[in-house]
């Protein structure tokens, strides 16, 4: 015995089947969908990614310019002071009668010594000039140290030497040494330094060194002058680091 279905029972089925189909259909196109929004997302990501990498890859370069503006600028100033401080060196030598005659009317000596010139352009500061003035028997020794015969301290009296301009310092040597010179009796020595600043208020001291010996080619002890020469020494001949002592004055 058979029940019987009831009525629009086929009508249900399908409309259940219908549904089905309906919800297989509406969770394929939410895959798809949620696909799309992944493939959306990693391309925005990418996006991002690479925006960063620029933008990263933008400040580098932009560093890197500003860096080497920083150098170029710092290229600049050094060598715009360069250029402009002052430059003080050994110009020539010194040797002037001195004005006082013996009771023969004969002059009594000479100075000697160094005269300095500022090759700069601009004005050396706060200058101290020394001169040393020696005759000795014999050559200087290998370990002579060109130590000032009196001190100098920061006390003692500076001035300024503007740009071109000279500044002799010198020592008095009474004639009969100098005839002693000339008939090779005795040598003659002068050795003397600079020290200054330049404009710039930051610099370091700046030093330079002199020394050289005075050849008498010619009888020293006539009203006309005499011949000689003066050859720079083996040593004590150079400015800031190629100087053999470090800046003694401020």
């Amino acid at each position: 015995m058979y029940a019987e279905e009831p009525e629009g029972a086929d009508e249900y089925a399908k409309q259940d089947l219908k549904a089905q189909q309906d919800m297989a259909e509406w969770a394929f196109a939410m895959f798809w969908a949620s696909m799309a929004g992944v493939a959306i997302t990693f391309v925005g990501v990418l996006y991002v990614a690479a925006t960063l990498n620029e933008t990263r890859n933008a400040t580098a370069a932009a560093q890197t310019a500003a860096n080497a503006a920083h150098d170029a600028n710092a290229g600049f100033q050094s060598a715009s002071r360069r250029e402009l401080r002052a430059y003080v060196s050994h110009a020539d030598m010194v040797c002037d009668p001195v004005p006082m005659q013996d009771e023969g009317g004969r002059i009594t000596g000479y100075n000697v010594g160094i005269l300095w010139k500022n090759n700069g352009t601009t004005p050396g500061r706060r200058v101290r000039v020394k001169t040393n003035v020696a005759t000795l028997r014999d050559q200087l020794p290998p370990n002579f140290e060109f130590e000032d015969h009196t001190p100098t301290t920061t006390e003692s009296p500076s001035l300024a030497i503007g740009p071109q301009c000279e500044r002799k310092a010198a020592g008095f040597v009474p004639i009969s040494n100098l005839i002693a010179v000339w008939r090779k009796a005795e040598r003659l020595y002068v050795w003397g330094w600079v020290e200054y600043s330049d404009v710039f208020e930051d610099a370091p001291r700046h030093r330079t060194e002199a020394c050289f010996e005075l050849v008498i080619l010619s009888n020293p002890d006539t009203p006309s002058g005499f011949r000689l020469d003066a050859p720079h020494w083996k040593v004590f001949n150079g400015a800031d680091e190629d100087c053999l002592h470090q800046p003694k004055t401020h």
